[in-house]
């Protein structure tokens, strides 16, 4: 995957890498009345690294939360029922935002 790492910081309706002026995306072309929607959408869309990574790690730990239950000769149970719904989103997510 590759985007331009994080974080992102939202300024005015324009995002940029923090540690830089290079613009990452804009909220809107509309700049000359930004609305208090279009500020709340550059917020959201300056924290997507973080929301990324955050989503990359449950997904990476879900085997541990999900098995996490012992029998009493250590191995992990089988589980029963299908995968959380929670788990098939956020597999899916990444799977989109991974394509090439």
């Amino acid at each position: 995957m590759n985007h331009t790492p994080g974080p992102w910081e939202l300024r005015g309706l324009w995002i940029y890498p923090a540690e830089n002026c290079d613009e990452v995306g804009r909220v809107s072309e509309d700049y000359l009345r930004p609305s208090k929607e279009l500020k709340a959408n550059g917020r959201l869309m300056a924290r997507a690294p973080e929301m990324l990574a955050v989503l990359q790690e449950a997904v990476q730990h879900e085997g541990v939360i999900y098995m996490a239950h012992y029998v009493e000769d250590g191995h992990y149970p089988k589980c029963s029922g299908p995968e959380p719904a929670w788990l098939t989103k956020a597999r899916a997510i990444l799977r989109a935002i991974e394509k090439d």
